[in-house]
């Protein structure tokens, strides 16, 4: 009798480590960072028109996706812009998990009734560089930074054993992350548009 319930408990315990790996779903692990030709790869692209008319379009495009420029040096064909800050509740370095796991959320921590968040402050950086590239054409490079800055907090939670029952108290410093975008897909979406509003531009010159 002791036999099968031994027997019995051991095919409990396996199925439930079963089902509890199962239930965790696969492991998605972050890719490396690209090398520096991967990173000119997604960063970069060449159109058949002349600088001025590159440049006076990457500058169109970020006007007009509510980009706030704050530097332009034509000289050098350097153009930086950035967004406008809002809150969120996870930093830059969160962001590749967050876009891979739909089910992750920022979990507050309770002190009673009072539940503390992490609040982050964000805002991403865009800087382009535009020069000829010869035979007329245009050669223009964006780099996309994501900034994120958390201020200082201090908050307590209770602790409740057999041993002990306290308050722990915590003081979390303030941090600033910064991580350049890898991810292609927001490199091709403004360069899309920048090819259209080349293309405007070449059209009206035409008329």
């Amino acid at each position: 009798m002791r036999r099968k319930a031994f027997v019995v408990f051991g095919v409990l315990l396996q199925t439930s480590f079963f089902t509890g790996c199962a239930s965790r779903g696969p492991i998605v692990y972050q890719p490396p960072p690209l090398t520096a030709a991967e990173r000119e790869e997604i960063q970069t692209r060449t159109f058949d028109t002349n600088f001025d008319t590159a440049f006076s379009a990457v500058i169109a495009v970020l006007q007009d996706n509510a980009w706030d420029i704050q530097d332009v040096q034509k000289d050098s064909g350097l153009i930086m812009a950035y967004t406008k800050k809002r809150p969120d509740t996870i930093g830059p370095s969160e962001d590749w998990r967050r876009d891979h796991d739909a089910k992750k959320r920022a979990k507050p921590r309770k002190e009673g009734d009072e539940s503390i968040i992490n609040q982050w402050t964000r805002w991403e950086k865009l800087t382009a560089h535009i020069e000829p590239w010869g035979g007329g054409r245009s050669r223009v490079r964006i780099s996309i930074v994501n900034f994120g800055a958390l201020p200082a907090v201090t908050y307590s939670y209770p602790v409740n054993s057999l041993f002990t029952r306290k308050n722990i108290t915590v003081n979390a410093q303030a941090t600033e992350e910064q991580v350049v975008v890898e991810d292609p897909v927001p490199y091709t979406r403004e360069f899309s548009k920048i090819e259209k509003a080349v293309e405007d531009r070449q059209k009206n010159a035409s008329q």
